[in-house]
């Protein structure tokens, strides 16, 4: 029987059934490519999350890290009856958080009012120009301190005297000068005591959250006593007091080395220069013949232990990790000043400072953390090369490019906010010359040594060797390097019985022997000319 039901299904149009698939083609391919778009961009950001651990990490983290990095710099503690630093003359002034006075001692110890208000000059003379070092003027100094001692200066300046003078009349001004230094015999003795103590740190305040305000006020109590060191020294090899000489020169370079292992540039470069005091009494020893072969030795096996090539890399990748640490604690804070914060407070604020403080108070996370990886690599590639401590080699061509890059880089003020190199430009732009000072500092730390042992040579054979080897082993284990091209240091016999002992210098040339001077011709351009070592004529 056949089915009747009109309300059976109509037979498709196979026409019309493909025209609508066709009309929503474009909106399955919509479908699809947005769907694929989706699914690619979640590959990728889980890719970056993988290969950036910043992503995972929470903010907390991240500052706890930037904090425990920074401190790893920081030296252990050392207890006091190990610490040369752990006096009570040094104490006193870290207690106070402040420095001495720049012309006397703290309030509780002996005052030095006598002080000279005015530092003489070194005595200019001939040999100077070939020698590379002038003398001390000890008739200035002891001018200097009569015209303290009899009032107020009113301006006046101490008596330069450029004549050599009678040996006669060269000790009795030394006397005169030992003598005014007595008012500091009692901080002397203090530290004298101490030095016998194997370790060194001041007892700074490292658990300040801000790095910025760690107060340093020792620094220039220590350079203050290695000025009067130098000069004490100085008037007791001019009175043949060598004993007392040698003590106090031990005791200067115990100083000069007390905040060696202190994380802080400022600290290094206070080092760098305390020992550039020191060694103007260590060549006048020499050059005069006032040191004994068994005080020699005791100079040079000092000497020997300053390593200024690896505490400047230490204290550069210091400088590195509280630089970041500084850049993570603005970015944390959020406060109205923080690049003014980090100027000198005399310094009058900048466009481009007031700028970044404005925009550093609301700006994205993310700006901080460019602001940290431009600093960084800034210091990397720019400040932690062209030198090498392995092979005890600087290369001033190499430091010279990276300073000019960094300030020229650093220069365009109107945009350091849009490349993320607002820290960069705070905290990097005063780092100029500091290969330099460094490769100085050391390079003349290896003249001292070999001058030691071709003393030493001298007084056990009566003459200076003809070649350096000649040294070795007895008076020194190992020669020293020119520090600049690798070497060996120039050295050369002289018509008069003395010696030419150099580097080339900075300016990585030859110059035979002949340093360069200031314009003052008081000291010697490091930049230019030879790195000398040379006495006066003994003729």
């Amino acid at each position: 029987m056949k089915n009747n039901d009109s309300t059976s299904m109509p037979t498709p149009d196979p026409l019309r059934s493909r025209w609508l698939q066709a009309r929503h083609l474009p909106i399955y391919l919509f479908v699809f490519v947005s769907l694929t778009t989706i699914a690619a961009a979640t590959c990728l950001i889980l890719s970056r999350r993988r290969l950036d651990p910043r992503e995972k990490t929470s903010p907390e983290i991240v500052a706890k890290e930037e904090r425990a990095v920074a401190e790893t710099f920081i030296p252990a503690a050392i207890p006091d009856e190990q610490n040369f630093a752990a006096t009570p003359f040094f104490e006193s002034a870290i207690n106070k958080g402040r420095p001495a006075d720049s012309s006397v001692w703290p309030d509780d110890y002996s005052r030095a009012a006598e002080r000279p208000r005015h530092y003489p000059s070194l005595r200019l003379s001939a040999t100077g120009r070939t020698t590379g070092r002038l003398r001390t003027d000890l008739f200035a100094w002891q001018n200097a301190f009569q015209q303290s001692q009899s009032g107020p200066a009113n301006g006046a300046e101490p008596i330069e005297v450029s004549a050599t003078p009678e040996r006669a009349a060269n000790s009795a001004a030394a006397l005169s000068v030992l003598e005014a230094l007595k008012p500091y015999d009692r901080v002397l003795k203090e530290l004298q005591a101490a030095s016998s103590r194997p370790q060194s740190r001041f007892n700074v305040r490292y658990e300040s959250e801000n790095p910025w305000a760690i107060l340093l006020p020792h620094l220039a109590m220590v350079k203050k006593a290695v000025q009067v060191l130098s000069l004490k020294t100085t008037a007791e090899l001019a009175t043949v007091q060598t004993n007392e000489a040698l003590t106090d020169a031990m005791l200067m370079l115990r100083l000069v080395d007390a905040a060696a292992t202190e994380p802080m540039l400022i600290s290094q470069l206070v080092r760098v220069a305390g020992f550039q005091l020191a060694l103007q009494p260590l060549w006048e020893g020499l050059a005069d013949r006032r040191w004994s072969s068994t005080q020699l030795k005791s100079l040079q096996d000092r000497v020997q232990q300053f390593d200024f090539i690896r505490d400047f890399k230490h204290v550069m990748e210091a400088e590195r990790a509280w630089g970041n640490l500084t850049i993570g604690l603005a970015r944390d804070r959020r406060s109205p000043n923080t690049i003014m914060a980090l100027q000198d407070s005399k310094s009058k604020a900048e466009p481009w400072q007031l700028e970044a403080d404005r925009n550093f108070m609301t700006c994205p996370r993310d700006w901080f953390d460019q602001e940290q990886r431009n600093y960084t690599d800034l210091f990397n590639e720019r400040l932690l090369t062209g030198f090498d401590v392995e092979t005890r080699r600087f290369q001033p061509t190499v430091s010279q490019t990276n300073y000019h890059f960094v300030e020229t880089h650093l220069q365009d003020t109107d945009n350091l906010l849009k490349q993320h190199l607002v820290f960069a430009r705070t905290l990097l732009m005063a780092r100029a010359r500091l290969h330099l000072k460094f490769a100085a500092a050391q390079g003349y730390a290896d003249f001292v040594s070999v001058a030691c042992a071709l003393e030493r040579h001298r007084l056990a054979s009566g003459q200076y060797p003809s070649a350096l080897d000649a040294l070795c082993p007895l008076y020194l284990q190992q020669l020293p390097h020119d520090l600049i091209d690798g070497g060996p240091l120039r050295y050369r016999l002289t018509d008069d019985g003395g010696f030419v002992l150099y580097s080339i210098g900075w300016n990585e040339t030859d110059d035979q022997g002949q340093p360069a001077f200031l314009a003052s011709g008081r000291s010697t351009e490091p930049h230019d000319g030879d790195w000398v070592w040379r006495y006066p004529s003994q003729k």
